[in-house]
């Protein structure tokens, strides 16, 4: 079984198990992961010859490893490599997964869409990690727990 966080600019997917079985989610969303890192990005761009989904990271690393002015073919052996903004619907199909705040392996089980997930881990997840606001502590802990680290330690 598998579940989805975001993390900057992409849903990356963790294993919970061993398991090499696709669960029905992960099914759900495999025409979304970019065809080299296999993440669901927001930054996408999609190959017209093969309609194959790349996010800009992956994009960018191969076009840096090329020499300037050296044509990058696909990395599904298109020439060129025909790169376009994908379809209204395959962007507002990633809108709509639903994953698991950055923060589930700390506690949080609040499940997300992209359009919540930053303000929540940056403003409300009580187990994002926080440094005490007091001058001189340079303490670090959940969120839930700076208010009774305030009020008891410091």
């Amino acid at each position: 079984m598998a579940y989805y966080y975001f993390s900057t600019d992409r849903i990356c997917t963790v294993s919970d198990s061993e398991d090499s079985n696709k669960s029905a989610e992960e099914e759900k969303f495999a025409d979304y992961q970019c065809y080299i890192c296999y993440e669901i990005s927001l930054n996408i761009q999609e190959c017209k010859t093969c309609e194959r989904i790349f996010c800009n990271r992956c994009i960018d690393d191969i076009t840096k490893s090329k020499p300037p002015g050296t044509e990058v073919p696909c990395p599904n052996n298109c020439v060129p490599w025909a790169l376009d903004k994908p379809h209204r619907s395959v962007r507002n199909a990633i809108e709509t997964i639903e994953f698991y705040c950055v923060n589930h392996s700390k506690g949080c089980s609040l499940k997300l869409k992209v359009h919540n997930a930053e303000q929540h881990i940056q403003n409300e997840c009580e187990y994002t990690m926080m440094r005490c606001l007091n001058e001189g502590c340079v303490k670090e802990m959940l969120r839930k727990d700076l208010k009774k680290h305030f009020e008891e330690e410091c």
